[in-house]
């Protein structure tokens, strides 16, 4: 499938991250990024609206 090659020049942007869906646990998308940030080695940006979150 990938490899970690794959992804080291790469970067995933999470936007709206404020909008997430209440049926998906904040703690498996940060496990996501996670994974991507330190096993893929991606880049990872986050765009969000820092008085919406935590809602």
């Amino acid at each position: 499938m990938f490899n970690k090659q794959d992804f080291k020049n790469i970067v995933v942007c999470f936007d709206d991250f404020e909008r997430l869906s209440p049926s998906i646990k904040l703690e498996e998308v940060l496990g996501l990024i996670a994974e991507l940030k330190e096993q893929k080695e991606c880049k990872v940006v986050m765009i969000l609206n820092e008085g919406e979150l935590g809602g």
